[in-house]
């Protein structure tokens, strides 16, 4: 199944510039442009304008500006923003890789790297899953699993 923030990425971009819009118009056909994107491509037409993704003509330049694809266009990028800023802080630091395990000597997650690592060999390690349940206690971790509502 395609990731939906994909989706998104590729529903708000620009078929001319292949960026997410930036000024978006609606043109005649019902797709929508950059207004620089469809301008220049229109730049040398007089009379028939086409459409550049189904080829449908226009007899005029009608450009009519999607502002509500223009907010949802920035609130694609912030959400692509923060999911990349997200699986940065996921990962380790030295290593690069994404954090699996819970060092409880040093109260910090690692990488599956640094688990072998002379720095954590002798250490006592956890999954990162099992260490949250336990940070929880027991009763938030009971709650949790559905033992209690509340």
């Amino acid at each position: 199944m395609a990731d939906p923030l994909e989706t998104l990425r590729v529903e708000a971009s620009c078929s001319v510039c292949l960026e997410y819009l930036q000024d978006p118009v609606i043109i005649e056909c019902g797709h929508n442009f950059c207004r620089r994107c469809i301008t220049r491509w229109w730049a040398e037409l007089v009379r028939d304008f086409p459409c550049p993704v189904c080829r449908k003509t226009s007899r005029h330049r009608a450009l009519r500006p999607n502002r509500q694809l223009g907010n949802m266009v920035e609130a694609a990028r912030q959400l692509r923003g923060a999911k990349r800023k997200a699986g940065e802080e996921s990962r380790c630091q030295a290593h690069g890789q994404a954090l699996a395990r819970f060092c409880r000597d040093d109260q910090a997650p690692v990488c599956l790297l640094c688990e072998i690592s002379h720095a954590h060999r002798a250490h006592a390690l956890v999954p990162l899953d099992d260490a949250a349940l336990e940070d929880l206690g027991p009763e938030e971790g009971f709650r949790n699993e559905g033992g209690i509502q509340g």
